[in-house]
């Protein structure tokens, strides 16, 4: 069957227009029809490979969990249990006088209650929270200043704010409980060079023989760290802050009241 051209539909055009007998064109090519059969089976095949693809994902998966079993149930003895290294508390008297700063004065212990430690004042928390027990108490961890420090930061001990420092515990095992909100992100801890750790299942720890502590929030860093002697001028400070996102430490709420002291165990719950 001959196709017709551009080329020849001018020509017959050109043609017709000067009175001469049109040129006769072949008729259009037309494809031939495909059965109904040839589309059913062309269906039938489509349909085939999308079958043999989805048993091979689906066996794929399987494979996968079998080679990665699901973690084993939280289990508390498997966090180690770690210890008190220093109470840190300030009394109302000692907060916004002349020089202070964000550092906290060591004490041998105190008793935990739903007030918070000792006589620890915290002016934010009692102006403005009206003394919420979410923010009872402060934990920090041995291994974020390990990491601060090492980082070229002269954090000394107590200048976070801290009330409880612990060592012999990851800080982010103190991870808020898995049962009441999600893990919080801790990519940016810096914490390095421990094994993989088992962060609480209920966010409870025991501090000494009594006093339950359940973690709450991870502590935001505040305008207030600028008065630490060492984060001068205001860029530095605005760095520091930056930098300490995510690691300041823990507030905790009071669970049972009790005393504690530096060399007291805490243990996961």
């Amino acid at each position: 069957m001959r196709l017709i051209t551009p080329a020849a539909l001018l020509l017959a055009a050109a043609a017709a227009f000067q009175g001469a007998p049109p040129q006769q064109l072949a008729p259009l090519a037309v494809p031939p029809a495909v059965g109904s059969q040839a589309c059913e089976t062309n269906a039938r095949r489509r349909t085939r490979r999308r079958g043999v693809l989805d048993d091979l994902a689906a066996t794929a998966q399987d494979l996968l969990s079998k080679v990665s079993p699901a973690p084993a149930a939280y289990n508390a003895s498997r966090v180690k249990p770690g210890n008190i290294v220093r109470c840190g508390a300030k009394a109302q008297n000692q907060s916004r006088v002349k020089g202070w700063t964000t550092n906290k004065p060591s004490v041998p212990g105190f008793v935990i209650s739903s007030t918070g430690c000792g006589n620890d004042f915290n002016n934010y928390r009692t102006a403005k929270l009206r003394g919420d027990n979410e923010r009872a108490v402060s934990i920090l961890t041995t291994d974020v200043l390990g990491a601060l420090n090492g980082e070229g930061w002269p954090v000394r001990v107590g200048d976070l704010g801290e009330n409880l420092f612990v060592d012999g515990m990851r800080y982010d095992v103190f991870a808020i409980g898995r049962r009441d909100a999600a893990l919080v992100d801790l990519s940016t801890c810096g914490c390095r060079g421990h094994d993989a750790f088992t962060p609480s299942d209920t966010g409870r720890f025991l501090f000494g023989k009594t006093a339950i502590l359940e973690i709450t929030e991870p502590i935001a860093p505040c305008a207030y760290l600028c008065t630490l002697p060492y984060l001068t001028p205001k860029w530095r400070c605005a760095d520091f802050i930056r930098t300490l996102d995510r690691r300041r430490g823990w507030y905790a709420k009071v669970v049972a009241t009790g005393p504690v002291a530096v060399g007291d165990a805490v243990v996961a719950l």
